[in-house]
């Protein structure tokens, strides 16, 4: 199988660790990465709930609603998680569990949800910004909308995998996971 065979098969995710990337390091110590403060109070484990209409009846957004769900649904092991901030790529990582529901929590001051995470980067920041693929104005690039979570699109994933392999990134660990 050729490399972009292998890449095509699979999925790639943007996730924001924290305000702006804050909780990057304790991600990176830790080998996981979590996302919570979904302004619910109560909101409890997910698995409780069978689409994501019923976490909308419970208050959340349509947008943290479908973040949510993806990141505990449609996440899977083997996935690459690609962490950013700002501006740029804060290291790359293949997720190695299913989610875990925590309500004691160590990032965020409400419950938050896990997924491990092998961490095969930690990289110097890599820049973006103006990229014409996956930086594009007015929020339509994977790395410009305001959310949590994005899923990574197949033309941007091949652009995203020229910038690693720019930097020197071991895309073989990627794509062997």
């Amino acid at each position: 199988m050729t490399e972009k065979q292998v890449i095509n098969k699979k999925t790639f995710w943007k996730i924001s660790l924290g305000y702006k990337g804050s909780d990057w390091k304790n991600s990176l110590r830790d080998g996981e990465a979590a996302v919570g403060n979904f302004m619910t109070e109560g909101l409890s484990d997910i698995i409780k709930y069978s689409t994501p209409q019923d976490l909308q009846q419970r208050g959340m957004s349509s947008n943290a609603t479908h973040q949510l769900w993806n990141f505990c649904n449609e996440i899977k092991i083997g996935d690459i998680i690609i962490p950013y901030a700002k501006n740029y790529i804060q290291g790359v990582g293949i997720v190695t569990s299913d989610f875990i529901f925590r309500s004691d929590t160590k990032y965020w001051e409400d419950e938050e949800y896990i997924r491990k995470v092998e961490w095969i980067r930690n990289m110097d920041e890599i820049s973006i910004h103006n990229d014409p693929v996956l930086w594009i104005k007015a929020g339509k690039g994977p790395f410009t909308r305001n959310a949590t979570l994005v899923k990574i699109k197949d033309n941007e994933t091949e652009r995203l995998i020229e910038i690693l392999k720019e930097n020197k990134v071991d895309i073989k660990s990627l794509l062997n996971a």
